[in-house]
């Protein structure tokens, strides 16, 4: 019998068991012992030897490899996300080709020209001024409304730019308009206008100048102060309503040292609470 050739055909085990049942005839030898199955006990040292040699049920290099990969695939932390995040990047791709072919914001003009602002609101009177640069704040705006309204020695300066849509770039919050938020705060009008009666209120340096003001955003959906929540609803009015057009308003009065005819931030409020019911037959 050749016993390489058998270990190399069916491994130890094999091995060890055709050579137990090809000795049952042969006889036994002195002291030594019978395999399984025969009468006298089996050569224990040698079956416990053999019985450790690599045999048919060993698991092959390859296979190790692939049942190795597998758990590791199955029990990696992302492989357990992997369908909610396909889920989530299939709906933001559909949101996307969403807003590019069917929602694409479409301009909306002003209901009627900014040049035609009223001449008198209240007891102001208005005047020509180029006091403000705004496209340089204001990239982009389609529309613009340059004034100076004065009564009783006070003057404030009006300025109102109309996106009739926003992009990147150029929109009621962009980078260059931060001079004119920076270190701003929330005041109240005397009154609610239409349940609106926030404003910003800010001391911005333009052209060397400062200049006490006030400013706020018109939108479709509403007006706003703060600039997170002006992008939130430029968003949604782009997706809901199929336009995001919008205006900023500012109010400016010359600081002490700059004029004599300085507004307080009172006489600011209370013409922005006169200003703001007109601009709606102006703006969208």
């Amino acid at each position: 019998m050749n016993g390489e050739g058998t270990c190399g055909s069916y491994g130890g085990r094999g091995f060890l068991l055709r050579w137990c049942h090809a000795s049952r005839s042969v006889p036994h030898l002195p002291g030594l012992v019978r395999c399984p199955g025969s009468h006298p006990r089996p050569l224990f040292l040698v079956y416990w030897a053999v019985a450790r040699l690599p045999g048919d049920s060993r698991v092959r290099l390859h296979e190790r490899w692939k049942g190795l990969t597998a758990d590791v695939v199955s029990t990696h932390p992302l492989s357990r996300t992997a369908g909610p995040s396909a889920l989530l990047l299939l709906s933001l791709v559909g949101l996307g080709c969403y807003l590019q072919v069917f929602a694409s914001p479409h301009p909306v003009p002003p209901k009627q020209p900014l040049a035609d602002l009223p001449r008198v609101i209240g007891n102001w009177h208005a005047k020509d001024s180029a006091w403000i640069e705004g496209k340089r704040f204001f990239p982009g705006a389609a529309a613009e409304a340059t004034q100076s309204y004065q009564t009783a020695g006070k003057e404030i300066f009006l300025y109102v730019g109309y996106f009739a849509s926003q992009r990147q770039g150029e929109s009621l919050t962009s980078r260059q308009s931060d001079l004119l938020r920076r270190n701003a705060r929330d005041l109240s009008l005397p009154k609610a206008i239409a349940g609106w009666q926030r404003v910003n209120h800010s001391a911005p340096i333009i052209d060397g100048k400062r200049y006490e003001a006030l400013f706020w955003y018109h939108l479709s959906s509403g007006k706003t102060t703060g600039r997170y929540e002006t992008k939130l609803r430029r968003f949604l009015d782009a997706v809901v309503r199929g336009h995001n057009n919008g205006a900023v308003v500012l109010l400016a009065t010359p600081a002490a040292e700059n004029s004599g005819r300085t507004a307080s931030v009172a006489d600011l409020l209370e013409f922005a609470s006169l200003l703001a019911p007109v601009l709606e037959e102006y703006l969208p």
